[in-house]
């Protein structure tokens, strides 16, 4: 039993268009590719300018914190230096009057 002309032309057509068939899903599985590239990509992106929107706002709130904190330490500051020269000027002011009366003293002769 030999393979008729008629037979090997439909093998032949047949492995021609199974030919094509794969042609097309080697096609496709490229752009399937390509589109898989295109959205990890995207995506990619997408993270990263979360990330960065999220870093930036901890940045905002470290340095507001940290601001808030040396403004609470400055007033703690000159309160205390306030309450220092306070101090000093009343020291200062007994000094005075204690002088005063001693001249005072003196000059009447009472010391």
């Amino acid at each position: 039993m030999g393979v008729t002309g008629e037979e090997l032309e439909t093998v032949v057509r047949r492995l021609s268009e199974v030919e094509a068939e794969l042609d097309k899903l080697v096609a496709d599985a490229g752009w399937a590719g390509k589109e898989l590239v295109l959205a990890a990509e995207k995506e990619a992106q997408n993270t990263k300018a979360r990330l960065i929107a999220e870093i930036q706002s901890q940045q905002e709130r470290l340095l507001a914190q940290a601001r808030a904190e040396a403004e609470a330490r400055a007033r703690e500051i000159v309160e205390k230096g306030e309450r220092d020269a306070e101090e000093v000027r009343a020291r200062a002011e007994k000094k005075l009057a204690e002088a005063v009366r001693l001249v005072v003293s003196k000059l009447l002769g009472e010391a």
